[in-house]
């Protein structure tokens, strides 16, 4: 199927094209991100399943991974059967240094 418009972003999807991500797309990305810490936080050691997380985004892979770039030092350890538990072993300093200790 071909295309004739020059905007590629009202192109229908096909294999190999890459996405390009829009600043809504970012917006979108920061926020799930940010829900997917707070949950962490909120768990502490006993973490949270990527089933869980899911309830936020089904990227959750790309949002840890953003987490990751940003410092935060997150474990996955796998519990069979497609589960997989994450766990923020240690808080980001700049993102919490308002907090007292």
């Amino acid at each position: 199927m071909q295309v004739t418009t020059a905007d590629h972003r009202s192109q229908p999807f096909t294999a190999g094209r890459r996405h390009t991500r829009t600043a809504a797309d970012h917006c979108r990305a920061d926020v799930q991100a940010e829900r997917i810490l707070g949950l962490l936080v909120a768990a502490g050691a006993a973490g949270v399943t990527n089933h869980v997380l899911w309830a936020v985004c089904h990227a959750v892979n790309s949002r840890i991974s953003d987490l990751r770039r940003r410092g935060h030092d997150i474990v996955c350890t796998p519990e069979g059967g497609g589960r997989y538990r994450y766990v923020l072993r240690q808080k980001h300093p700049t993102l919490f240094a308002g907090a007292q200790a």
